[in-house]
């Protein structure tokens, strides 16, 4: 496919491919998510995460947002890519932590979950800045967690487990993101010091079919996590099956729309502090 750009009054034919105009749109944002902070853009909402047992909020995840003057809502699917390319990855991470931190100042109970890509743990500043943040934010032990989305270089990098044991010590759980769709290997996680893992959305998608197959499959991978002893968080559930299933199989930990979407965190607060618990949006 080719785009055609007219130009000038002779009205001049310029023919674009596909490719080129992909190339230019992220070479667009990448100039234009490197001023996003400063020109306030970006946002953070909040998604609340179940005990799955009591069906009572137990967490929330921080969910970066960027709203773009000419694009709109940019999907973090594409921009998160374009700043690990670029490096902004770095100073947005520590700018969502720092927002979520002073979001939540007040509601002291709940944990807060924040995304955190390898390359942040690469960087041989992350750890001391963390636990900058946590004593100029006053953060309990135990109150902070990192979901890291699983990547080939997280295990070839000798970095990583290091990182991983620094974030231990300053009693920040870890968890391993869209599990179930990457590179996941039991055998390898059980010498990283992560605390748990997250279900990806399309594992949990498989519990809707008739497929008996599918649906043993998502149980067993619950049932090793346990029996490993990891904490199972399940995320993307939109149906009051999926919930019920995960229920039954002593799940930990539950998130989706059929239970509550991301929230602005005045919504988040307001309900929380209101009922001891995040409403349903």
């Amino acid at each position: 496919m080719m785009n055609v750009k007219r130009k000038g009054k002779n009205g001049v034919k310029h023919y674009q491919s596909s490719e080129e105009a992909l190339i230019q749109h992220r070479q667009l944002l990448s100039r234009d998510l490197a001023r996003a902070i400063s020109k306030k853009q970006l946002s953070v909402v909040y998604q609340p995460i179940y005990d799955t047992m009591t069906r009572k909020v137990s967490k929330v995840e921080a969910l970066l947002r960027w709203d773009h003057p000419l694009y709109g809502s940019v999907s973090p699917v594409e921009f998160v890519g374009i700043a690990e390319t670029t490096g902004s990855i770095y100073h947005i991470g520590l700018w969502v932590i720092k927002r979520a931190l002073s979001d939540l100042m007040n509601c002291p109970d709940i944990k807060i979950c924040i995304n955190v890509s390898v390359v942040q743990l690469e960087n041989s500043s992350f750890l001391s800045d963390i636990k900058y943040l946590m004593t100029n934010y006053q953060v309990t032990p135990g109150r902070l967690e990192f979901e890291i989305t699983e990547t080939l270089e997280m295990y070839r990098n000798e970095k990583i487990p290091r990182v991983l044991d620094g974030l231990d010590q300053l009693g920040i759980s870890t968890y391993i993101d869209d599990f179930g769709t990457g590179y996941s290997n039991f055998v390898q996680l059980l010498h990283m010091n992560v605390h748990g893992v997250k279900i990806d959305k399309s594992l949990i998608d498989m519990l809707n079919n008739r497929s008996s197959t599918e649906i043993y499959m998502v149980k067993s991978i619950i049932e090793i996590c346990i029996s490993l002893g990891f904490v199972i968080i399940a995320e993307g559930i939109e149906h009051s099956q999926q919930f019920e299933l995960l229920r039954a199989w002593k799940c930990h930990f539950s998130q989706g729309y059929f239970l509550s979407k991301p929230q602005p965190p005045e919504m988040f607060i307001r309900n929380y502090l209101s009922v001891g618990e995040a409403k349903s949006a």
